[in-house]
């Protein structure tokens, strides 16, 4: 069977609280849930370290995030490794860094153009649970959003699920951009921006040039 759709893993992970048992969380559920449906859900909860399990009990776990602490080579190198080509690494020494924390650390630490038009690039090979987790965790829906439309778009991935969750958590508007003035983007800021209630110059055929 495979892994349940992320919305439904989503649903099962709010309904826990520090008393569900297996039994009771189950019970908390829509009807119409499956109940092979739920064990996969909770199996890859329990696999990726989301709860843990103990006399019946389930609890979620606390994730400290690790510190944005990579290096601009170590994004760089990352790149490369995972074949972005505009970029060669054959002499840049690095760290591999994990796919979904590469997305997050070039919106957060480099947000160059150039890099930012690597993303979608990353995103359809992405894990889109781990992805959909950091965003929430980074406060980046509104970016990680955008740049998942972009990558249906041009690559035909399988992200419709990712990007559904995230439209509903869009949030106030953010900045993809260094331009501070705000009556400029808001006249040249494209419509799939905005429709992300974000603010900045990027443009589907941006991100056209690194899929081609």
């Amino acid at each position: 069977m495979r892994t349940p759709k992320l919305e439904t893993i989503q649903m099962i992970k709010e309904e826990i609280d520090s008393n569900s048992s297996i039994y009771q969380l189950w019970k908390k559920l829509p009807k119409k849930t499956m109940y092979q449906t739920y064990k996969k859900a909770i199996e890859y909860l329990k696999d990726t370290n989301q709860i843990i399990i103990k006399e019946n009990k389930i609890s979620l776990i606390n994730i400290n995030q690790p510190s944005l602490s990579n290096s601009r080579n170590d994004i760089l190198f990352s790149l490369s490794y995972y074949g972005y080509d505009l970029i060669s690494a054959k002499t840049i020494k690095g760290k591999l860094i994990q796919k979904e924390r590469l997305i997050i650390e070039i919106l957060l630490k480099y947000p160059e153009a150039r890099l930012i038009e690597a993303i979608p690039f990353l995103i359809k090979d992405s894990n889109k649970f781990e992805l959909y987790r950091l965003a929430k965790d980074y406060n980046l829906i509104n970016q990680i959003g955008f740049l998942t439309d972009i990558t249906i778009i041009l690559y035909k991935t399988d992200m419709k699920d990712l990007k559904k969750e995230l439209y509903k958590e869009i949030n106030n508007t953010k900045y993809l951009t260094n331009i501070k003035d705000k009556d400029y983007l808001e006249k040249n800021t494209s419509n799939l921006m905005k429709k992300w209630n974000l603010r900045g110059l990027f443009k589907l055929e941006d991100f056209k040039k690194i899929s081609n």
